[in-house]
């Protein structure tokens, strides 16, 4: 039986080099789990207050919308 969790082989399961598996793989080229954390806190920070300040109280939120604040 296959593991549907199994991301060996794909880039969602491969990991910085140096890092002991602590940091996936990142384009930035992050080695510090840390620096990694405080840098992705930043990003979610950005993006919910731009988010915030695009939906109106009256948006009806759909799946497209989830889609893309996921991709940004």
């Amino acid at each position: 039986m296959t593991d549907r969790y199994d991301t060996s082989g794909n880039p969602e399961g491969q990991f910085q080099p140096g890092t002991n598996d602590q940091v996936l793989l990142n384009v930035l080229g992050i080695v510090d789990p840390e620096e990694m954390d405080a840098i992705e806190l930043e990003l979610l920070e950005e993006l919910t207050e731009s988010v915030l300040n695009e939906v109106s109280e009256e948006q009806t939120i759909t799946i497209g919308d989830l889609c893309e604040w996921h991709r940004r």
